[in-house]
């Protein structure tokens, strides 16, 4: 396992440069734009990557004919499966949105830009890292280290990415319209990309628990085992999505998507008590409850302000409004003792060379 933690910071360029394209070239280009900014983006990373497997590890991309063995196959197969499954719910979904009302896609895809970059930016830089250490420790069959990386990896991100998930939930409507209410974006689109928002970033916050417990099962090499586990989450959600969507109609889709990932962490239950035991999992799920409910309790004061003190103007009342939740996140994380978790993650972060 190579140490490339740099590597890390390329990754914020699959949301900053389509955003950028889409500033830059979206006047003459289009939506489009986006898509050549993602494009750029990955030959970048392609371009880098290459690069330095190349003149640091020595690689060499001759054709070759390697010797294949078995459990690639099954390995190869596994993977391909997972991935299979994904692409189809992915594109089911958007499949179904387009036979609705005209609109729905383009507010979904607004939203999507402003749920997804937290992901892009900052939660894959750090689990990419924290995955290196999990595999470490369990290549050592260090598992007291392992339960206590995990733990305060996942309450260090948690502690971060909760805010922002529980107050652009409340703020939707104000932050969609200071973002994109402009020219021909209308009310209508609005209410429609913030009624998406709101899940999608619910969705963002059980990124960090999946993506953490991914990187358990990676470290322990149980990525096979891993599959029937996975593929029920997955094939629950193709399965239901049709449905719920046909009863409840488009904002069903981010809805469910948030229900099967609930369901998931319940299905990953079982499997991290069947292979992995020394992982504190119930645990883990305790203190990311804890840290939810601190922090919509936080929430509470910024929410009386927004209905009875908030003005027109949309940018004060998202600083005000941020402000006193902010506040009020300090004082009850502080009587929680998440304050701190975090104040201890952040000296050790430092500590290590």
């Amino acid at each position: 396992m190579y140490r490339r933690f740099a590597s890390a910071l390329l990754t914020p360029l699959n949301a900053l440069l389509p955003l950028l394209f889409l500033t830059v070239f979206g006047r003459s280009w289009g939506i489009i734009s986006m898509v050549y900014g993602f494009l750029a983006a990955n030959a970048v990373q392609i371009a880098v990557f290459l690069y330095t497997m190349k003149k640091e590890l020595a690689w060499d991309f001759a054709p070759s004919r390697p010797g294949w063995k078995k459990h690639l196959t099954k390995n190869l197969a596994s993977s391909q499966l997972i991935e299979l499954a994904n692409i189809v719910s992915s594109v089911l979904p958007l499949y179904l949105l387009s036979g609705l009302a005209a609109g729905f896609v383009s507010a979904l895809n607004y939203a999507k830009q402003l749920s997804d970059s937290p992901t892009e930016i900052f939660t894959l830089r750090v689990t990419n890292v924290s995955k290196i250490q999990l595999t470490e420790s369990a290549a050592r069959n260090d598992w007291t280290t392992l339960n206590a990386d995990y733990l305060s990896t996942q309450h260090f991100l948690l502690f971060l990415l909760t805010p922002l998930a529980v107050f652009t939930c409340f703020y939707a409507p104000e932050i969609i319209t200071l973002f994109f209410k402009r020219g021909h974006f209308t009310p209508r689109a609005a209410y429609d990309a913030a009624a998406f928002l709101r899940p999608l970033m619910g969705m963002m916050w059980f990124m960090a628990l999946i993506l953490m417990q991914n990187n358990v099962v990676a470290a322990g090499r149980k990525v096979k085992e891993s599959l029937p586990y996975a593929l029920t989450g997955i094939v629950l959600f193709i399965v239901s999505v049709p449905f719920t969507m046909k009863i409840w109609g488009a904002f069903a889709y981010p809805y469910t998507q948030l229900a099967c990932c609930a369901v998931s962490l319940f299905i990953n239950y079982r499997l991290f008590k069947k292979h992995f035991p020394q992982v504190e999992y119930l645990y883990s799920l305790r203190r990311a409850a804890r840290v939810l409910a601190v922090n919509v309790l936080a929430l509470f004061p910024s929410a009386v302000y927004a209905f009875y003190g908030a003005g027109t103007n949309v940018f004060y009342t998202l600083l005000l409004g941020g402000i006193i939740f902010l506040a009020g996140l300090y004082f009850f994380s502080y009587q929680s003792g998440d304050w701190a978790l975090f104040k201890a993650r952040l000296a050790r972060n430092a500590a290590r060379p």
